[in-house]
C-alpha cells in the first residue's frame, strides 16, 4: 500500500493541475468572449453612425446651396423639380437617415447618446417644413426673401448642431480600449513566465 502513495499523490497533482489549468483557459476564454461581443457591438454602431453621419452631412451641404434656389423657384419650377433626380436622392436621403436613427435607438444603449439621437430625430422630422418651408413661401410671392432664407439656414445649422451632438456624445463610447487589451495580454504573459520559473 505504501508503494502506492507515491502514485495516487502524483496522479492527485496531476488531476488538480488540469482541472487548474482548465480553470484558467475557460476564465480567460470567457473574458476574450465578452470582449469580443462588446467590440461587436461596437462595430455595428459604428457603421450606423458613420451612415448616419454621412447621409446628414449630404443634406446639410445640399440644404445650403438649395434653400435660395427654393426661395426662386415659381410653381411650375417646383413642380419640375420634383421629378429630377435631386429630389429623388433627397427623399432617398431621408429615409436612410431616419432609418438609421431607429436602428441607433436600439442600438444606443446609452441614455445620452439616445437623447441626442432624439435630438436630431426632432430636426429631421422638421427639416422639410422649418429649412424648405420658409423659402417656398417666399418663392410664392408670401413672404420676404431674405428674411425666409435665413430662417431655413437657422434650421439647417440647429440640425448640423444636432448632429455634431450626436457625434461628440458617441465618439467616447465607441472608441477601441487597446491599452486594456495589450495591458491583459501582458499581464497573462507575465504570469504565465512568472508560473513557468517557479
Amino acid at each position: 500500500m505504501t508503494d502506492l502513495a507515491p502514485l495516487f499523490l502524483t496522479g492527485g497533482f496531476a488531476l488538480v493541475g488540469t482541472l487548474g489549468g482548465v480553470a484558467i483557459t475557460q476564465h480567460f476564454s470567457l473574458r476574450e468572449a465578452r470582449l469580443d461581443r462588446a467590440e461587436q457591438h461596437k462595430a455595428a454602431l459604428r457603421e450606423e453612425l458613420s451612415k448616419l453621419t454621412y447621409e446628414c452631412q449630404a443634406l446639410i451641404d445640399a440644404s445650403w446651396l438649395m434653400i435660395p434656389i427654393l426661395a426662386k423657384m415659381t410653381s411650375t419650377d417646383l413642380r419640375e423639380w420634383v421629378d429630377t433626380d435631386s429630389a429623388k436622392e433627397s427623399g432617398r436621403r431621408r429615409v436612410q437617415i431616419l432609418t438609421s436613427l431607429a436602428r441607433l435607438c436600439y442600438l444606443a444603449g446609452d441614455l445620452d447618446l439616445v437623447v441626442a439621437l432624439a435630438q436630431l430625430e426632432r430636426c429631421i422630422n422638421d427639416f422639410a417644413e422649418k429649412a424648405h418651408g420658409p423659402a417656398l413661401e417666399a418663392g410664392s410671392g408670401r413672404r420676404d426673401l431674405m428674411d425666409a432664407i435665413a430662417e431655413g439656414f437657422k434650421h439647417v445649422k440647429e440640425t448640423r448642431q444636432a448632429l455634431q451632438q450626436v457625434v461628440t456624445t458617441a465618439a467616447p463610447l465607441l472608441a477601441l480600449d487597446i491599452r486594456k487589451a495589450e495591458m491583459s495580454s501582458y499581464r497573462m504573459w507575465a504570469r504565465a513566465r512568472s508560473n513557468r520559473k517557479s
